[in-house]
């Protein structure tokens, strides 16, 4: 799993490529990491923790794959510029999305 606050104030980092064996990404992992525009979760991931994404003003895109069956209430900053969040159709991320009012920014990948 990543940490909590693992990579907090990385305000430089744009992109990241995150190791296939991860299989849970825990609160606040990528706090403030103002230049992140994109995020591809591996597909192992069971587990999204809250806040993952907060303080992410440029994050724009994130892929969610098939195994996740656990996302917290809150993974987005309220003032985030996500404009696509890609899911898979009967996922438990596609049903998250529609339940915390991000239908319009789901893009399938299947």
């Amino acid at each position: 799993s990543i940490g909590i606050y693992a990579f907090r104030d990385c305000r430089g980092m744009e992109q990241i490529t995150l190791s296939k064996n991860i299989t849970s990404i825990e609160n606040y992992t990528f706090d403030c990491c103002s230049s992140l525009k994109s995020v591809i979760i591996p597909g192992k991931v069971k587990k999204i923790g809250e806040d993952i994404f907060y303080g992410c003003d440029n994050l724009t895109e994130v892929t969610i794959p098939k195994s996740v069956d656990s996302i917290c209430n809150n993974i987005f900053d309220p003032d985030s510029k996500i404009a696509k969040i890609k899911v898979y159709h009967n996922s438990y991320a596609e049903n998250w999305c529609k339940a915390n009012g991000y239908s319009a920014k789901i893009v399938y990948l299947d």
